[in-house]
């Protein structure tokens, strides 16, 4: 942003380097560079709501992008989010475990896991109790 701004004031004052050239000059170039630097400061207003809007643009684009990897991801059939706890061959073994009456607890200290996993392995819709 810097760099565009001195660019600015190189191009529009055919000044190289304002601040050395303002103090050599005396007081006669005081009052331009002030000038131009109100003038690159307007400019530079100007260049960050066209950064911020370049910004929101790209922002929409990634987010679509990102929605589109998305549904084609579940499309195929990947699982999004963290893997799971227990392998398939686990999951079984835990709900049949569960079938026959041990508790939740128990079986979630054997597979290293919380109760609250072995619980949400019951299939959706069937009320479980926590024993």
């Amino acid at each position: 942003m810097c760099i565009i701004a001195l660019h600015d004031l190189q191009l529009r004052t055919g000044i190289d380097g304002g601040a050395e050239r303002c103090g050599t000059s005396g007081g006669a170039g005081r009052g331009r560079s002030r000038e131009v630097f109100r003038e690159v400061a307007s400019g530079a207003k100007t260049d960050r709501t066209q950064l911020h809007r370049l910004a929101e643009f790209e922002r929409n684009l990634i987010r679509a992008r990102t929605g589109e990897g998305y549904a084609k991801a579940k499309v195929r059939g990947v699982k999004l989010g963290p893997p799971f706890k227990l392998t398939p061959h686990r999951r079984r073994e835990a709900l049949a475990r569960h079938e026959t009456g041990e508790t939740l607890t128990d079986i979630g200290r054997s597979c290293n896991v919380n109760h609250s996993t072995i619980f949400r392995l019951r299939p959706t819709g069937q009320v479980a109790s926590l024993t």
